[in-house]
């Protein structure tokens, strides 16, 4: 029984492990069926556990992508010969992919490897590819079923990036930037991404895709398909970094007219526009060719007037006071640039008028601001900013780096002002919104206001007895209070400015009265709230100086200039002459690296405000009573280098109209806006300096088209602002220099015998000065008699004409010479004729070039005859052209004689002659 028992067991065990064995073997067979493409089926966990009953780990909701790893897998699977292998496989797959997953979801896991992506079937991946994979596989839940798409992006984006870092990787085509899943990458403009990627140093996919738009960008304006046009961000992402904003209007224009579609295309007008505008700005470039000139479709243009348009050039370029702006509503007290403020590009300006009406049916005076967009080469008001309140004076204003944002403070309230930005414009022309921020701070006539970069972090500080900085964030659409600066012990005037870094990470604040010196305090964010990091004292400030009166925080919150308006000098010799002093965050401290102090000091307050660049490499600066503005270039290694780099524009007024005052100064590191307050001329819009001199007057273009005279003060305090352009520039609009082109072609066509005469504003237009309506006729007559065909002969040519007509009207004036004589046309002037010419010109008042060449003509006849009787005798009307009267058809022949016989080569010789001729015939 025992014996019958122990082989039915053994019997059973074994039908019972065939059977077990059966089952693997179809569980098995499904699996490999699905593995290697016999079935589309997915095989079920029961069909995987039954394989394998040890398999750890099987995650459902995976199954369906073990699957599919160990399908991508097939050729490693069908070299497998043992169940065990393959589980072994199969477990191995599992834990790679769970690991994968674990990562995806808490990127704090360990990460990936090369070997789990390849196990987990997801090819492609290599050491090269795997720090960016992981990158975006860690904490971004990313699915085993998205991975091996993912897998071919990275491998593809890596191939652009490394091609961005090193020219000599491989070139991308158009599959590598549409399998790196970049959005509307066009084949057409493969060889234009490549062009601006290659050396550019990309690290990210984000940096490659606003490439790819940024081309497309141009590429459609171009061909028509938008209309919205590039801006000059557009255009720096496309790989053109140093054309100005200024210039963005110019280019577009050639962009769309001549469908440039290619950035190489662009890259020649704007190379050609760098080297029209180095031309202009330095006679010692290379001179422009015609290419250059017709690249910007300037017509007309040939070589007879190519060097001639070159050296007037000049004419073109824009340095230091550029624009002057007065309200188009400005009236007598408004005081219209007592704040100013400017976006980073220079594009956008905002200037505030302190006591202008807040409310468009009321006379109120509690103020607005006054918002200006760059046109061409000119500004124009789009709009007016008004709070509709009568309570609250506005007092300061800033504005959000790409001017989208522009914050006004007063008592009690901020307004925060916003537009939509379309392709990095500010549609300040569109419908714009107001948010009141009431900060509540009501002992501060005026508060101190501070935005970072993106504004959406504000600094309110009331300057007067609480002396307490109040931070806002905007979230969520509200400006949330969510810290509060206290002022330290014994800081008076604590907070009376603040500015902050880009991020808004370093605010500093001044408090100009703490001890008796003047302080400034610089705080850092810790990702929690801003702590104090260090209080700021100047080196040399004395009692009284005002130390933190004005403060400025470059971009990067490396750098931070603070004032000291009532500095007194190095040897305190010269009373409130003013200083900046200048900090560098170095080895987690501030440090004073330098003092800047103005080249001609004088008791004007200099540093009553103080702007660093966004760089930090530039300082702008004013005084209460200097009016001009200072601007040092402090990029200089050697510190002791800057002071000397000074460049100073002076307000053109002469009254202190508060040129530069505190909060009235604006500066992006290439133009500097600046207010002038208290400025009185009588006038409403725009004057742009067409003239290009140190003032602005009736000579110069205003937006209105009237003539500007700023003589005319009787709008008291109405207030102004200037726009100084620190680094200069040309071409801003090439109308003036089409004008020109087209106006030297007129008088050159007239010369040459057209029918067109030259108007007065054609010389102009040509550069040609001193033309005037009682000359006009004579010079054109000479022009076109002297059949001039170089323009460099013109100018001469009308001043040998004012100065031969100067003379007959006024013989105090210079004599002329026989340059003159030759300039203007009239021949036959020589060293022996030229004193009775003179004299002639003189006695007889000849204006008209053809009386002198009449009477020249008529005196070298009788001259000639003189020399040689056998000459054409002098007539009636020679001696009469000559001045000499008496002559007539009686006496002729003995004039004539006697001409001849005592060699009479002097009109008063023979005028005596004459006359005593004329007495003895009378008496016979």
């Amino acid at each position: 029984m025992y014996i019958m028992n122990k082989l039915s067991t053994g019997f059973l065990l074994t039908i019972l492990y065939s059977f077990m064995c059966n089952i693997a073997y179809a569980n098995l067979s499904v699996i490999n069926d699905y593995t290697v493409g016999n079935t589309t089926t997915y095989p079920t966990e029961a069909e995987y556990q039954a394989i394998v009953p040890a398999l750890t780990s099987l995650n459902a909701s995976n199954l369906n992508q073990y699957s599919d790893a160990l399908k991508s897998r097939s050729a490693d699977w069908s070299l497998l010969t043992t169940d065990s292998e393959k589980s072994t496989m199969i477990q191995a797959i599992i834990n790679a992919m769970n690991l994968i997953t674990t990562y995806s979801s808490d990127s704090s896991n360990p990460a990936p490897t090369v070997s789990d992506y390849t196990t987990a079937g997801i090819s492609g991946v290599n050491t090269d590819d795997l720090d960016l994979l992981n990158s975006y596989v860690g904490g971004q839940n990313v699915t085993i079923a998205q991975l091996p798409t993912l897998a071919i992006k990275i491998d593809n984006l890596n191939l652009l990036l490394g091609y961005s870092a090193d020219s000599t990787n491989t070139e991308p085509i158009d599959t590598h930037y549409t399998n790196a899943g970049l959005t509307d990458p066009r084949s057409i403009n493969t060889n234009d991404y490549n062009q601006t990627l290659v050396d550019s140093d990309f690290t990210t996919e984000a940096k490659i895709q606003a490439l790819v738009d940024a081309i497309n960008a141009l590429d459609d304006y171009a061909d028509g398909t938008t209309s919205v046009a590039p801006d000059v961000t557009t255009y720096h992402i496309a790989g053109f970094t140093d054309l100005r904003a200024l210039h963005v209007e110019l280019i577009n224009n050639i962009v769309q007219t001549d469908g440039l579609n290619t950035l190489s295309s662009i890259a020649s007008v704007i190379a050609s526009l760098d080297a029209i505008q180095a031309y202009a700005i330095d006679s010692n470039a290379t001179p422009p060719t015609l290419e250059h000139y017709t690249d910007l479709n300037l017509t007309g243009v040939s070589a007879d007037i190519l060097a001639y348009l070159n050296n007037q050039l000049i004419k073109e370029k824009s340095e230091g006071l550029t624009h002057y702006l007065k309200a188009s509503d400005a009236q007598a007290g408004h005081q219209f640039g007592d704040a100013t403020a400017m976006s980073r590009d220079g594009m956008t300006l905002a200037v505030l008028a302190w006591k202008a009406p807040s409310n468009n049916t009321t006379t109120d005076d509690a103020g607005a601001v006054y918002i200006y967009r760059r046109q061409g080469n000119s500004w124009q008001e789009v709009t007016i900013l008004r709070t509709n309140q009568t309570i609250n004076q506005l007092s300061e204003v800033v504005m959000s780096v790409d001017g989208r944002r522009v914050i006004a403070s007063a008592t009690n309230q901020a307004f925060v002002f916003d537009v939509p930005i379309v392709n990095d414009v500010p549609q300040w022309g569109e419908t714009w919104s107001m948010t009141v921020v009431d900060h509540d701070i009501s002992d501060a006539p005026e508060p101190s206001l501070a935005i970072n970069a993106q504004g959406n972090i504000m600094a309110v500080g009331a300057n007067a007895h609480s002396g307490v900085v109040k931070i806002y964030r905007l979230e969520n659409s509200t400006w949330s209070l969510i810290q509060q600066l206290d002022k330290p012990t014994n800081s008076m005037n604590f907070s009376t400015h603040i500015d902050t870094s880009d991020n808004g990470d370093v605010i500093v604040v001044g408090a100009f009265g703490a001890t008796g010196l003047g302080r400034a305090f610089a705080y850092r964010y810790n990702g929690m709230q801003w702590q104090l990091e260090q209080t700021l004292m100047g080196s040399e400030v004395q009692n009284g100086d005002r130390f933190g009166f004005a403060v400025s925080v470059n971009a990067d919150g490396s750098r931070v200039a603070l004032s000291s308006p009532r500095d007194d000098g190095e040897t305190n010799a010269i009373v409130n002459s003013g200083a900046v002093y200048i900090y560098d965050f170095t080895n987690n401290s501030w440090q004073e690296i330098a003092i800047i102090r103005s080249l001609s000091p004088m008791s004007g307050g200099f540093g009553a405000d103080a702007r660093l660049s966004p760089l930090g490499d530039k300082l702008a600066s004013v005084g209460y009573a200097s009016q001009g503005v200072y601007v040092y270039d402090l990029s200089d290694s050697d510190v002791t280098n800057w002071q000397a780099s000074e460049y100073y524009v002076a307000s053109p007024s002469a009254t202190n109209d508060l040129f530069g005052d505190r909060n009235n100064l604006s500066f992006n590191g290439v133009d500097v806006l600046v207010g002038a307050d208290n400025d009185d001329r009588a006038f409403q819009g725009v004057v742009i300096n067409s003239d290009r001199d140190t003032d602005f007057d009736a000579q110069d273009n205003t937006s209105t088209g009237t003539s500007f005279d700023n003589t005319s003060t009787a709008a008291n305090n109405s207030g102004a602002a200037y726009v100084v352009a620190y680094e200069p520039y040309a071409l801003d609009s090439t109308a003036a220099l089409q004008t020109r082109i087209d106006a030297v072609n007129i008088v050159l066509a007239w010369a040459a015998g057209g029918a067109t005469a030259p108007s007065e504003q054609n010389y102009v237009d040509a550069e040609i000065t001193d033309v005037t309506a009682s000359n006009l006729a004579d010079v054109n007559m000479q022009l076109q008699l002297l059949a001039h065909v170089d323009m460099v002969n013109v100018q001469p040519m009308v001043n040998g004409i004012n100065v031969i007509q100067a003379y007959a009207i006024d013989n105090n004036q210079p004599t002329p010479t026989l340059a003159d004589y030759a300039a203007a046309g009239i021949s036959g002037v020589n060293i022996s004729n030229i004193s009775d010419v003179n004299g002639q010109v003189d006695s007889q008042s000849l204006t008209p070039m053809a009386s002198v060449q009449t009477m020249v003509d008529s005196l070298n006849i009788i001259q000639a005859y003189v020399a040689d009787n056998t000459q054409t005798a002098p007539t009636v009307t020679n001696y009469a052209d000559i001045g000499v009267t008496g002559v007539d058809v009686n006496n002729l022949s003995e004039v004539n004689g006697q001409v001849d016989s005592q060699s009479l080569t002097s009109v008063s010789a023979i005028q005596i002659v004459v006359d005593s001729l004329n007495v003895v015939l009378s008496y016979a």
